[in-house]
């Protein structure tokens, strides 16, 4: 018989490649995902849109464009913020404590560093998962079928799933992130409608890129 290689191991093995290709591209230019994304229909209808605050070091495509898009048309924005125990009422509390949630993000909310430094709301305003319209998440790597390549700890994944039905979820990618062959995925893991290149909006998944 022989013996395929695990979900878990195929993905701790990509996950050492895509962070070492990473590495390499650190000090490349930062690129915009503003007009590749207004030439999906998903975003220019998106009210409440989930977006997120790149980790610092972590070459993760930037959002600042994308944040003052949504404020500067009267949108919703919010990111994920962690939830320590004392945040909430209780284990059965709303937001579930020990886990990431959404937070509101608007002009003027101050920010923390966050667990591994990522950047939240100091004092947030939780957002429940089943109210946006479009959440917009980075991943380290993506493929043609939108499976994306996380950094295995589940909290995109948590979050997604609790979005409500019709909710349209993309990913940000570099074209470096796009892998060549299927990804490796687990029942939990959420794919993504399409996968966003910069500037020229191309999709690397099913649904919206052929809207």
């Amino acid at each position: 018989m022989v013996e395929t290689e695990s979900p878990r191991a195929a993905k701790a093995a990509l996950r050492r490649e895509a962070r070492a290709l990473r590495a390499l591209h650190l000090r490349d230019e930062p690129q915009s995902f503003l007009d590749a994304l207004l030439n999906v229909p998903a975003w220019r209808a998106a009210r409440t849109v989930a977006l997120y605050l790149p980790q610092p070091g972590s070459a993760e495509p930037p959002v600042a464009e994308l944040v003052a898009d949504c404020w500067n048309s009267g949108r919703r924005v919010c990111v994920p913020a962690w939830v320590a125990p004392s945040d909430t009422g209780g284990e059965c509390a709303f937001p579930e404590p020990g886990r990431y949630s959404l937070a509101l993000y608007s002009p003027g909310t101050e920010l923390v560093a966050g667990p591994m430094g990522i950047p939240q709301p100091a004092d947030p305003t939780w957002v429940p998962a089943d109210e946006p319209d479009l959440f917009v998440v980075p991943g380290l790597l993506f493929d043609a079928s939108g499976r994306r390549l996380g950094h295995g700890a589940g909290h995109i994944d948590r979050i997604l799933a609790g979005r409500r039905s019709g909710a349209v979820v993309l990913g940000l990618a570099y074209p470096w992130q796009i892998a060549s062959a299927p990804l490796p995925d687990d029942p939990w893991d959420v794919s993504m409608d399409a996968v966003v290149l910069p500037v020229d909006g191309s999709a690397a998944a099913r649904g919206e890129g052929d809207s």
